[in-house]
């Protein structure tokens, strides 16, 4: 009881999204934005899913669970989503792996499990990045990528299950290290630490260019690296 009102507190006194991209605000769209998944607030992250979840898929929520720590700085977050009672009655699990940041529960990485129908269709709306063929050692038929969500469609006993996790984050530290680059970049491109109201379209531009640049500078360093070991030889 005391870990749910605290959750409830945390909650309810937060304002403002968390993400990796510094002065991103949260977008009041009236219908699903793709967008990246992980190392988002988890208010952020069900608020957009809403829209395949109860629009697209015709599901309600019929229970969720907690599994957080005393102090609720980690743990996880089990929703549980229905079709409308009938005959057939088909169920969806989505299980938030979360951490605490600034207040904030944020998404570290997710499943998605439960029938396989819904839990395709899931997959094939929630993202639209050319898919490709999986690794078959680990069970996985086919995977994308979105930013830095790595998304994995894999068979666990038979049924399929989805893995979003980060592939640039190992934790909370590299996650803060990111953030403050990113604060660094806005400051000197502003003149303020004042987050900025910006157009949906343009939020995702500006974070696909800040993602492309981080992948270029890391493959320049690599290169540089490499051209020295050369010149040592």
């Amino acid at each position: 009881m005391k870990t749910t009102l605290l959750f409830i507190l945390i909650s309810a006194l937060s304002f403002g999204q968390i993400s990796p991209y510094y002065g991103e605000q949260e977008v009041y769209a009236s219908q699903y934005q793709y967008r990246q998944m992980t190392y988002y607030d988890l208010a952020a992250v069900e608020s957009n899913l809403h829209f395949i979840l109860h629009n697209n898929l015709k599901l309600n929520q019929v229970d969720s669970k907690e599994n957080l720590k005393d102090d609720v700085s980690s743990g996880t977050i089990t929703t549980t989503y229905s079709t409308s009672v009938g005959r057939d009655v088909y169920r969806m699990q989505i299980k938030y792996d979360v951490a605490l940041f600034e207040d904030q529960h944020i998404v570290k990485s997710m499943t998605v499990s439960g029938s396989p129908y819904l839990v395709t269709k899931f997959y094939l709306m929630a993202w639209r990045t050319k898919i490709q063929e999986g690794d078959l050692k680990k069970n996985e038929l086919v995977k994308n990528y979105y930013l830095q969500d790595d998304i994995s469609y894999q068979f666990h006993n038979g049924k399929p299950v989805i893995t979003i996790k980060n592939r640039q984050f190992q934790g909370l530290g590299d996650f803060a290290a990111f953030r403050e680059g990113s604060k660094a970049s806005y400051i000197s491109k502003y003149g303020t630490a004042e987050p900025l109201q910006i157009s949906s379209a343009d939020e995702q531009k500006q974070k696909e260019a800040s993602f492309e640049a981080s992948k270029k500078l890391k493959k320049k360093e690599e290169l540089d690296a490499f051209k020295q070991r050369l010149n040592q030889n």
